[in-house]
């Protein structure tokens, strides 16, 4: 995919903690966050409902198991999101305007790569007096971390 379309970014969700998965069906699971390297990823804790088929099952994984690994998975996966947010620096993209930073600096928005309330904001310096929360200006990215990006508005068309 990444081959055909250089510019997409790769979103998933897994969950840790689902009955039976032992340590071998984890380590596929982290080995195969490391070796697609998703740009996005979420990362959920299994929580039994009472009354469904998945609370009655055996081999209950608990809490604690659960959890950790959890939080390996979102260790690995900050590392992979920093790596692809760095790939994005110098790159000019489109930024909605949603809203400005507490200290009433910076914008922040998000470009076709970040989807509303799950993933990081891309924060703008822009100072022309025509940009205001809904503009949507060509931004170059000039710095990352792992979860947002850093950007400056510039006065060009952008695709």
């Amino acid at each position: 995919i990444r081959q055909r379309i250089p510019r997409v970014i790769i979103r998933s969700t897994v969950i840790t903690g689902f009955s039976g998965v032992g340590e071998e069906g984890f380590g596929q699971l982290l080995d195969y966050v490391k070796t697609i390297r998703f740009d996005r990823l979420g990362c959920f804790v299994f929580s039994p409902e009472e009354g469904t088929p998945a609370a009655g099952m055996t081999d209950q994984v608990s809490r604690a198991t659960a959890s950790s690994r959890a939080a390996l998975i979102m260790e690995t996966q900050k590392e992979i999101a920093l790596a692809a947010n760095k790939k994005r620096i110098g790159q000019v993209t489109r930024v909605l305007f949603e809203g400005v930073d507490e200290r009433g600096i910076l914008f922040h928005g998000r470009s076709y790569g970040e989807a509303p309330d799950i993933d990081p904001v891309i924060f703008v310096a822009a100072t022309s007096p025509d940009l205001v929360i809904g503009s949507r200006p060509a931004v170059r990215i000039v710095d990352a971390r792992p979860y947002e990006l850093i950007g400056v508005s510039l006065n060009e068309y952008c695709e």
